[in-house]
């Protein structure tokens, strides 16, 4: 104003100038009265118009005496943590606001995105609540990663006011399936090597476990020997000298407190030659049926057969073989002997083979001769279990001479016990031979023994004597 005033001043005294070389002094003494009064006029309204804009400038910024009209923040901004898919809730309270205005910005970007109570940004995830006088709230719908940083709550004074604070987003753990191992092949005593990665925030924890429960065989920590545990913790698993029972499903399990907890499971392959075991030496009664079974272990899992003079034993009305899957790696081959006799004696093959080997083992089959006058009965002997014993069956680890022995001591002594009782005069016997003949039951109807008839006759006698005692008595 006061710049318009002096080019108003310098417009005026070049008139005037021109006015004067034109008229009379006199006249020209007015007119420069009139120009002194009116640049007088205007310099007093500019002193006034500045000091009103200085006094309204001090009540913006705070700086009157009392300071009782300055805009506050009411408590602080919050740190958030959600995870992700959620929504973010930030709330920002002032006091003393008017006659200034709130705005969020995100203070990475510097995006502006709300003014007062009006959205900026283009995301429709970002909607305002609040009675947008001293509480303004800020929300962030479906947060995703990306939402992760700084936000601010500001005030446009001059210095500007603001609060901030951070939104942290938390993402549960996901197994990076390309950076993490498939189900693995090794050779009996290599060494291998398990590796599970997983994405997440916060970074997730790799823990290791037995599906089965077993414990898993790791390295110490200074190198020295090995040693057997329920959970290792590590993205990679080490295992040295792997051996048969190290062979399973391992569980790759990632946690980073953040719902839910994922995993993956790991099969680990130990390649092996075939293991047999079977009974070496078994003693059949002849008549009766019997069982020999066999059980082989291998990966590749093997091919069990039985065999008896080079040949393969299959199925027919002679004998039943049978195969039963134990495991993964084990199984188990039983050949089933409907009626032991002398054309079934002798030694049997169980042969296992797979890619990396093959094993024997032979069985040897002796027949027990069947007592005389003994009947036969099957009494608990149901054909759809082999595991029960029939009578007579022994199957032990023994050398052949106290095997026949043993069972030459046994028939000779049931044999003759026989023939005795077959050549008494008692009325009837029964015998139930159980287990080889190791117990058996007489049970008899009506018999007398000797001494039992030779007291029946003392006491007739006595009788006799008595009565022709009494009858001389009374004839005297």
């Amino acid at each position: 104003m006061l710049k318009s005033a002096v080019r108003f001043s310098k417009k005026n005294h070049q008139i005037l100038s021109k006015y004067w070389s034109d008229h009379n002094p006199a006249d020209i003494n007015v007119q420069m009265k009139m120009e002194s009064g009116m640049l007088l006029y205007l310099t007093l309204v500019y002193l006034f118009h500045t000091v009103a804009m200085a006094k309204q400038e001090r009540h913006r910024n705070d700086i009157s005496y009392d300071g009782s009209s300055r805009p506050q923040f009411v408590g602080d901004l919050k740190n958030i943590t959600v995870a992700i898919g959620r929504e973010a809730t930030f709330s920002c309270n002032v006091g003393n606001l008017v006659p200034f205005k709130v705005g969020w910005v995100r203070s990475d970007s510097k995006a502006i995105l709300s003014l007062h109570n009006s959205v900026i940004t283009y995301d429709s995830r970002i909607t305002l609540s609040g009675d947008f006088a001293s509480t303004f709230n800020l929300h962030i719908g479906n947060v995703q990663e990306e939402d992760r940083g700084q936000y601010m709550c500001q005030i446009n004074t001059d210095p500007m006011m603001f609060q901030t604070a951070t939104l942290d987003v938390n993402v549960p753990p996901d197994i990076d399936t390309e950076q993490t191992s498939g189900d693995v092949e090794a050779k009996l005593g290599s060494t291998v090597k398990l590796q599970c990665n997983a994405d997440g925030y916060p970074k997730p924890t790799i823990k290791w476990r037995r599906e089965d429960g077993n414990l898993i065989k790791i390295n110490h920590k200074n190198g020295r020997g090995e040693k057997r545990t329920e959970k290792f913790i590590g993205p990679n698993l080490t295992i040295s000298h792997v051996q048969e029972k190290d062979m399973g499903s391992y569980l790759c399990i990632a946690d980073n407190g953040v719902p839910p907890i994922v995993s993956k499971r790991i099969f680990l392959y130990v390649q092996f030659a075939p293991t047999v075991s079977a009974q070496a030496v078994i003693g059949a009664v002849e008549d009766w049926p019997v069982v020999l079974s066999c059980e082989a272990k291998a990966y590749p899992k093997a091919m069990v057969e039985w065999m008896r003079y080079g040949s393969i034993v299959r199925s027919n009305g002679a004998w039943t073989v049978k195969e039963k899957e134990l495991s993964i790696f084990g199984k188990k081959k039983t050949l089933k002997i409907h009626k032991a006799d002398q054309t079934k004696n002798g030694t049997y093959v169980c042969r296992a083979s797979n890619s990396i080997g093959s094993v024997e083992r032979k069985v040897q089959l002796y027949l027990i001769k069947k007592p005389k006058n003994v009947a036969q009965t099957t009494q608990n002997l149901p054909e759809t279990d082999p595991t029960i014993q029939i009578p007579y069956l022994e199957e032990v680890e023994i050398t052949k001479e106290k095997f026949d022995s043993e069972q030459r001591r046994k028939n000779v002594e049931l044999n003759g016990y026989l023939e005795q009782q077959s050549n008494s005069d008692f009325e009837s016997t029964k015998y139930d031979m159980v287990n080889s003949g190791k117990s058996h039951r007489q049970n008899t109807n009506s018999f007398m023994t000797a001494d039992s008839i030779s007291i029946t006759n003392r006491s007739y006698n006595f009788i006799i004597y008595f009565s022709v005692l009494l009858c001389f008595l009374c004839l005297l």
